[in-house]
């Protein structure tokens, strides 16, 4: 339960402050800081880049793929 009110927090925070749902996924990185680029170009770039940030997979949760011949 709890790890489901974190996904709905972190939806509802990429729609109304996008760099603030990136920082709290990926931390001060390379991705808040593209972030806050798109959202002073643009805030739907932001809540798009936001969304995929925050709806994708994290960087802990990374299984390295296995190869198959």
């Amino acid at each position: 339960m709890a790890i489901a009110c974190a996904v709905v927090i972190e939806t509802l925070l990429a729609f109304i402050l996008p760099p603030v749902a990136v920082f709290l996924v990926r931390g001060c990185g390379c991705s808040l800081v593209i972030n806050i680029l798109l959202t002073l170009l643009g805030w739907l770039p932001g809540v798009i880049h936001a969304l995929l940030v925050t709806c994708g997979p994290r960087p802990g949760d990374l299984t390295p793929r296995r190869r198959r011949y």
